[in-house]
């Protein structure tokens, strides 16, 4: 006796069909890029922006208003400032370093205050 049973079609399933369910076939409606175009998509959106964003001021003309070192140690010696570097306990550094801010002053001038105040006496 001959078999009469049916064979599955052999075409290739377009995803619009029952086999697949309901679920699936929204999946891929809503989304049919695949993740990493979708990656390479946020990456050129990302280069954009950064294009678009312009230079920061730390880099185009406003980079210029900061003095180079040289011409800084100029104007320190015309000053009469001279470079004096000592070790000093962390616990005073701290201390030193709240009295300027307190004073709202520069370290600078805080040390040169307290140095002042001290040979005073």
């Amino acid at each position: 006796m001959l078999s009469t049973r049916l064979r599955p079609s052999r075409r290739s399933c377009g995803f619009d069909c029952s086999c697949h369910g309901a679920a699936f076939t929204q999946a891929i409606q809503e989304n049919p890029m695949k993740k990493t175009d979708l990656d390479k998509n946020e990456g050129l959106k990302i280069t954009g922006q950064m294009k678009q964003a312009g230079t920061p001021d730390r880099y185009g003309s406003a980079a210029s208003a900061v003095m180079s070192r040289r011409d800084q140690r100029k104007l320190e010696q015309a000053q009469g400032l001279v470079a004096f570097a000592v070790k000093l306990d962390g616990e005073l550094v701290k201390q030193i370093h709240a009295l300027a801010e307190s004073r709202q002053t520069g370290i600078n001038e805080t040390v040169a205050a307290l140095l002042v105040k001290g040979l005073a006496d």
